[in-house]
This record gives structure tokens, sequence and C-alpha cells, in this order.
């Protein structure tokens, strides 16, 4: 073979693959394949893609029950508040105080997006480091301590609040 009919084949080959490549690249995947529900992809690709700002979509069993406690931790703190409210207590967040006047499916709704919000961003992200010190998952791990400390002072502080749910 001669040196323009070697060059000729790799170029064919070469236009082949990559215009199979290009094709691959145009179609979309099936909404019913099997990552559509689980996901796949568990973290960044390259080390390059480290260093910047990058998403996953399969989480850790951690973060999955972390984040169900924080919401239910929520659903409680809302309501041990009201309960406290009735007993003549006060509410210190102003936002809160005045939706809890002004309407209180309003001061629940409010209150159970910023979380449900906040939770899914810190969730989505949860691999990045924040200011290059540590990851994003232990913001979630510190929230679940904080209104897991929040809920007890709750309960504390509430008069007859343990005889009620444990009654002797």
């Amino acid at each position: 073979m001669t040196d323009n009919a070697i060059a000729l084949q790799s170029e064919d080959l070469c236009s082949t693959v990559r215009s199979r490549y290009q094709a691959d690249r145009r179609t979309k995947a099936s909404p019913m394949n099997v990552y559509a529900l689980t996901g796949r992809r568990k973290s960044a690709r390259r080390d390059q893609d480290m260093a910047k700002i990058h998403h996953t979509d399969y989480h850790d069993t951690r973060i999955f029950w972390s984040t169900i406690a924080i919401i239910l931790l929520c659903v409680f703190d809302a309501h041990y508040t009201l309960m406290i409210l009735e007993r003549g207590g006060a509410e210190l967040n102003h936002l809160m105080d005045y939706l809890i006047k002004t309407s209180l499916f309003g001061f629940f709704v409010v209150k159970y997006t910023l979380t449900a919000l906040s939770l899914f961003i810190l969730v989505a992200y949860n691999k990045q480091h924040f200011f290059k010190m540590f990851q994003v998952r232990y913001l979630i791990y510190g929230f679940l301590f904080i209104y897991s400390v929040l809920v007890g002072y709750e309960l504390i502080i509430w008069p007859g609040a343990l005889t009620e749910i444990y009654p002797l």
C-alpha cells in the first residue's frame, strides 16, 4: 500500500468515527432507561472538573436520610412553635412572627418551602467544597444537628410536652 492509500483509508476511518460520535451525541437518551430513576453521576468525571462547580445525580443514603430528618424536624418545629405561642411564648424571628399573625398557612408554607428549597440546593451540590475548607454535605449534617437541638429545646420549654408525648 502506498502512503497515499493509507492516508485516504485512515481519513475515511476518522470521518466515520467522527460522524458516528456526532450522531450519538445528538440523540437523546430515553427517559425510560435504567439511569433515569437511579442516576449514575456519583462524582465529577475528571480531576479538572473537581475544581469547577458540578453536581451529581446519585447521592449517599446518609444524605437522603439526613434530608428526610431535617424536613420532619422542620414540621415538628412549626408545630411546637405554634403550641408554645398558644401558651404565651414569643416568636423571635420577625418574618415568621409576621407570618404567624397574618396567616398560619402562610407561615407553614414559607417555613417548609425555605427549608426544602435550601436542602434541594445543598443536596445537589453536596460534593462541592465550602470556602475550600469542607464539603457542603457537612452543612447538611450541621443543619440536622441544629434542628435536632432546636426541637429538643422546644420540647424542654413546652410545659408538659413530654407527658403529652409519653403519658405516665
